[in-house]
């Protein structure tokens, strides 16, 4: 039977403010309370209400307090988290930053490189029409003025590659000077040939 009684004390226990405050309100009910003891009685319940509000208000201040340190420690917690993360975005931008440098750079070498190797080819096609043009005049064969005239510009292009890369070539330098002496001479006998 006492195994039945544990359970209910332990709640007593527990709950001693409670159990005052209704053994109080069934006494007042039972037993006639003159105005004396109302005052009492009213006194007694303001304090008791005080003595549990109190440990509530203890409670909530505590409550308040611990909430007031865990907020503040995770506002610091998220500051350096930010932090960290900006750091860590300006270490990645650098990066990327860095890399898009180096293959910019490498990217404009090799274009620097293509465009050599293609004013290059340009330069030795030129040189081949200008040489095989100054061959056939001394062959004694005749040619218009609109061929002189694209030769002419061609050689214009060359000596800017030649110059861009500095480059020589005596034979080419002999056939230029062969062909506008002949555009000079046909120029003057009107020697150009008619097609």
């Amino acid at each position: 039977m006492s195994e039945f009684f544990k359970p209910a004390g332990q709640w007593l226990a527990q709950n001693v403010p409670l159990v005052v405050i209704l053994l109080l309100l069934l006494f007042s009910i039972f037993f006639k309370i003159p105005k004396k003891e109302v005052h009492l009685l009213t006194w007694l319940l303001s304090k008791l209400g005080n003595a549990i509000l109190g440990s509530i208000r203890e409670d909530i201040k505590d409550l308040r307090q611990e909430n007031a340190d865990k907020f503040d420690q995770l506002q610091a917690d998220t500051d350096t988290r930010i932090t960290q993360l900006e750091e860590n975005t300006k270490a990645q931008f650098d990066e990327i930053v860095l890399t898009n440098n180096h293959n910019c750079q490498s990217m404009q070498t090799r274009l620097n490189e293509i465009e050599k190797k293609q004013d290059l080819q340009t330069a030795d096609r030129i040189r081949s029409h200008v040489i095989n043009f100054a061959e056939d005049l001394r062959r004694g064969n005749s040619r218009t003025k609109e061929d002189f005239d694209i030769v002419l510009k061609e050689d214009e292009t060359y000596e800017a590659i030649v110059k861009q890369y500095t480059l020589t070539n005596n034979v080419y330098s002999h056939a230029i000077k062969f062909i506008n002496k002949k555009y000079d001479e046909f120029t003057e006998n009107d020697g150009f040939a008619k097609y």
